[in-house]
């Protein structure tokens, strides 16, 4: 995803441009826009009129003074090509960007149409973006974080994905994306949060590292996130829980120290919203009572750390968050965004 740059309009001098890749070409568009060697030709009309960025950029005067191709005026914008495509496919087709939670919109391409609808102040454009990045990878709720990522295969987003929209939810400061994007690159190795990531595939180089901020504030909730882990999650080992034999007790004793002390492989255990087998936690044969008894109480200590996680990212609850995206509350603050970052 191209960060925002200081310059969006410049002449074109590549004599060779008709021979570019084009995309999104409209024979009847009556101007072309430009993103690193692609080209996009397209009515001005309708973009100057759900963006009044792109009223400021495609107006007469500008357009006036810019190099044309076939009588339309060339603007060459500071965007990737592959987030502007999207953007112009979002912006010219309405039903490009669904909710539908069979969407089959890849989280690339919806981190795409957030940030540059953000950026070109298209708010219709910005909700739909995130209420399907919420409906179909990052939601607000366990029950469908659950539905998401439990069955067999899970609805697939690659590392690099994460971390990308993790970037742009706290660039265009969409919290209720945030922090479960974060959750997920909380397991990821220290040297992956400092250093970036890419996919594991041979055949995809795709690369990508959190925002210095956000290194700094996964870094930090890290101790917490292991700490909700072994306090609300696999809090069923400190409880007196069913009253068995004492052979039970004592084996949920020792398992705690092995987990409180580090003796114990950290893997997985340290991920809050795990969902656990006893026989992964506790070495030792448990009477079915307690094994019973482990089981009943996963789920709702999983929600009470799911509760918890907005607030050791540094917001408020889960449902000041999805009562923000909800009214794009946030979407206000950057109505006017700072021409220093276009």
């Amino acid at each position: 995803m191209a960060k925002f740059k200081k310059r969006v309009i410049k002449r074109l001098y590549t004599p060779s441009f008709p021979s570019w890749p084009r995309r999104v070409w409209r024979e009847d568009g009556n101007v072309v826009l430009q993103a690193d060697t692609t080209a996009f030709r397209v009515d001005a009309g309708v973009l100057i009129h759900q963006s009044p960025i792109f009223a400021d950029l495609l107006s007469e005067t500008v357009l006036k003074s810019q190099q044309t191709y076939q009588s339309c005026p060339i603007v060459v914008l500071s965007d990737s090509s592959y987030d502007l495509e999207h953007f112009l496919k979002a912006v010219f087709d309405p039903r490009y960007v669904t909710t539908d939670d069979d969407s089959d919109l890849e989280v690339a391409v919806l981190t795409a149409i957030l940030h540059l609808s953000t950026k070109y102040v298209i708010p219709h454009l910005r909700r739909q973006a995130i209420r399907s990045l919420r409906t179909n990878y990052f939601p607000s709720s366990l029950a469908l974080w659950d539905a998401l990522n439990l069955p067999n295969p899970p609805r697939r987003h690659t590392i690099t994905e994460v971390v990308n929209i993790a970037n742009c939810a706290s660039e265009t400061r969409v919290p209720v994306i945030l922090v479960p994007a974060l959750t997920i690159c909380s397991a990821l190795g220290i040297d992956q949060i400092i250093d970036g990531v890419e996919n594991a595939s041979p055949d995809d180089t795709d690369q990508a590292q959190l925002t210095p901020h956000l290194q700094r504030l996964l870094l930090q909730a890290r101790p917490q996130l292991q700490h909700l882990a072994l306090s609300k999650t696999l809090g069923w080992l400190y409880g007196h829980g069913h009253p068995c034999a004492q052979k039970c007790a004592a084996a949920k004793s020792r398992a705690a120290r092995s987990l409180l002390d580090g003796t114990r492989p950290k893997q997985s255990v340290w991920f809050p919203l795990s969902i656990f087998d006893v026989s992964e936690i506790v070495d030792e044969d448990m009477c079915q009572l307690c094994v019973d008894d482990f089981n009943t109480s996963i789920l709702p200590r999983r929600q009470e750390a799911w509760d918890q996680l907005p607030s050791i990212f540094g917001y408020e609850s889960w449902e000041a968050l999805t009562r923000m995206a909800d009214s794009d509350e946030l979407g206000s603050d950057i109505s006017k965004p700072n021409p220093s970052r276009i």
